[in-house]
């Protein structure tokens, strides 16, 4: 068994308090990340996360949380 490391475990903290603060529109996991990695360019860059906001104020508070 692995031990995780801090960046796993802050990852994790910040996904429990995103999916809090905005349930069910912050995203976290292999699919989504890799979905978003990319545009239309041939840059590609795997985000720890995706976060869906609807409102200002969904938006306010991933920036929050994030921060």
């Amino acid at each position: 068994m692995t031990t995780p490391t801090i960046a796993t475990e802050s990852l994790r903290e910040l996904e429990n308090q995103l999916n809090k603060r905005l349930p069910g529109q912050a995203h976290f996991d292999a699919l989504s990340r890799v979905l978003y990695s990319t545009d239309a360019s041939t840059h590609q860059i795997e985000p720890l996360g995706v976060v869906f906001p609807r409102t200002a104020d969904d938006l306010c508070a991933a920036v929050e949380t994030a921060a």
